[in-house]
């Protein structure tokens, strides 16, 4: 009774199964709407009429998994944390309150470990975010790594912003790595400072430069945030990483007089501080261009072609816009006796340096053990079965143009799987969902 080219939409055609809910889910991590999701699958599968569903049918499945998911995301969180925590390298801690709701939770995975050791000899740690749903309070240690790039030492959740939350994660960190940082950066949160105090006895404490500034705005009058010689006084002050402190003192004091501003409330000294990012380590692409990459030179000096060698190309950079400034007055001491004693070669005793390439780079916190791995048996899943669908679809479009290579293929997928299938118990449909 219905056309052959209506025929897909009817509800006795349509049907969501695992591969669809799979897809689906995969797509939603990724932030791609209902929409979009049925698109790619038009496109996978060859047509609107092959898909099997409809972007409503999608659209349902996204909320129906949304609404599950709800009141249990929690423990799906810790049944995770828990697969992950076979592994040695996987390291959490939660708490939960008197009527079992999460409170506080810390975690933190082999490769952050190693970068910590690494990199981790300044900390920066923020509580700038908040969760939506729960209103928790996301916590992450984070760094730079040996070509100036954030990276991420671990992460936390705290109910609220007081001095016991604070330090239940500092207590955490220190016990999962086995060694305190010698700085720790933090926005100028009195809980967050109790808790530097108390748990981070031999840890310098220095504020983040960012919030400082934000804050600028509710410190000084309006009239002075348009005035360019102020800022510029400001900036020249604070953003100098040449000044001792006691020079810092006389700077400072002198711009707080000049503009009147004796009656304000700066809470503490604002000198020796860093801006730090969040996002996840991404060394690999940059190491191999350290590794494959012939730097472009400033200078055909044999001490520049040495440092290239050594330090990361960013840091190479930077080296390299300082060797332009001071190269046409030589008003750089170092570089003035480089250049005028023919110095070749980079001294010993500044080639063990967090900055330099990856292969060379010495651990600020002492060794890290190498056979500790950096990956999780719940990764190695994951891995493996991304790998499955990456080669599925690479033999399906290798064989799409011959209709009987194409069968025997889907014939020989679908015998493989019903002969692994029966020497594994069966799934009640509870655990299917």
């Amino acid at each position: 009774m219905v056309e052959a080219e209506h025929q897909h939409l009817m509800v006795l055609n349509r049907k969501l199964d695992d591969v669809h809910h799979k897809f689906i889910l995969d797509c939603s991590k990724a932030n791609i709407g209902p929409t979009l999701t049925f698109m790619v699958l038009k496109e996978i599968l060859g047509g609107f009429e092959l898909v099997g569903c409809t972007v409503g049918d999608i659209r349902n499945a996204s909320r129906y998994i949304k609404a599950y998911a709800q009141g249990f995301d929690v423990q799906m969180v810790l049944d995770d944390m828990a697969k992950k925590g076979m592994s040695e390298a996987f390291t959490y801690h939660y708490e939960v309150n008197a009527t079992n709701q999460l409170v506080a939770l810390f975690w933190c995975d082999g490769l952050m470990k190693m970068n910590y050791h690494m990199f981790g000899d300044i900390v920066a740690f923020d509580s700038t975010y908040n969760t939506n749903r729960y209103c928790m309070i996301f916590t992450p240690f984070t760094g730079k790594d040996n070509h100036g790039r954030p990276v991420t030492f671990a992460a936390g959740l705290v109910y609220n912003d007081k001095t016991g939350a604070f330090a239940w994660l500092f207590k955490h960190f220190v016990e999962c790595m086995g060694v305190a940082p010698k700085m720790i950066v933090t926005d100028q949160d009195l809980g967050m400072r109790s808790a530097n105090e108390e748990v981070l006895v031999g840890t310098r404490h220095r504020w983040c430069m960012w919030h400082i500034m934000h804050k600028l705005a509710t410190k000084v009058p309006n009239r002075l945030l348009r005035d360019e010689d102020f800022k510029k006084e400001f900036n020249v002050c604070v953003w100098s990483d040449l000044l001792k402190p006691d020079e810092f003192e006389e700077v400072w004091n002198g711009v707080v007089e000049r503009h009147g501003l004796e009656d304000v409330d700066w809470f503490n000294t604002l000198y020796d501080y860093r801006q730090f990012w969040i996002p996840r380590n991404s060394r690999t692409k940059l190491d191999y261009h350290d590794a494959t990459a012939l730097p472009i030179l400033a200078t055909a000096l044999p001490f520049e072609k040495h440092a290239s060698t050594l330090y990361t190309d960013s840091c190479s950079r930077k080296y390299k816009k300082k060797l332009l400034r001071v190269i046409p007055d030589v008003s750089c001491l170092v570089f003035h006796l480089q250049i005028r004693n023919n110095v070749k070669k980079i001294p010993d005793k500044y080639c063990e340096s967090r900055w330099m390439k990856t292969p060379l780079a010495k651990a600020v916190h002492g060794q890290f053990d190498d056979a500790l791995p950096t990956r999780s048996i719940v990764d190695d899943r994951k891995t493996i079965s991304n790998k499955g669908i990456s080669m599925f679809y690479g033999f399906l479009q290798r064989f799409e143009t011959d209709i009987d290579v194409l069968r025997a293929f889907v014939g020989g997928v679908e015998e493989l799987g019903n002969s692994l299938q029966a020497g594994t118990p069966t799934t009640f449909a509870s655990e299917k969902r």
